[in-house]
């Protein structure tokens, strides 16, 4: 397996170094298909490369399949995930992301917006008694095709799928009763 990672590594460098020095070349072919033309193993993919992709994407084996090859080894390259000794040490800043979150949360509360936060959401719908639920953005963190489950309303349209594999999506939502 660590001679795999080594190959796979020398391959990567070589792949990447020939598309950044001729900007010819496509650059849509997928990771399954750099895969099959570098007769990885078996082994190597369910072991190393299926996990890291799947973990850091979130996402099942056919979604990391089909990823731009391009794009997933550039970022292997760049977050030094090729290397097997010597990995830099990753900083991060204390309570970065939910001081982040709290600004913008803040932010949104003193434009009028209602936020609802903590809580678990099973479907988007009308209640029972008619009134349509006004979405100007639902932030959301769910894998793709979950959104299907919840989104049980058929008038509610779900944005154009955005990214390699559904990282985020936008609802927008404009209820008819408020043109009366």
């Amino acid at each position: 397996m660590i001679r795999e990672i080594i190959k796979f590594k020398q391959d990567v460098i070589s792949y990447l170094e020939a598309l950044d020095n001729n900007p010819d070349i496509g650059r849509d072919e997928t990771i399954g298909q750099f895969i099959k033309s570098n007769g990885c193993s078996e082994l190597f993919l369910k072991a190393y490369l299926i996990p890291i992709c799947s973990s850091i994407w979130s996402c099942p084996l056919e979604g990391v399949m089909g990823f731009s090859v391009y794009y997933i080894l550039s970022f292997f390259r760049n977050h030094h995930l090729l290397q097997l000794f010597g990995l830099p040490q990753l900083l991060t800043v204390r309570w970065g992301s939910h001081t982040s979150i709290n600004k913008v949360k803040d932010e949104l509360e003193k434009r009028g917006c209602q936020i609802r936060s903590g809580c678990e959401l099973n479907s988007v719908s009308t209640d029972e008694e008619g009134l349509v639920w006004f979405y100007f953005w639902l932030v959301s963190r769910v894998h793709r095709a979950d959104y299907f489950i919840i989104i049980v309303d058929e008038h509610i349209s779900v944005g154009k799928w955005i990214g390699y594999y559904l990282m985020e999506i936008y609802l927008m939502k404009r209820p008819l009763s408020l043109c009366v």
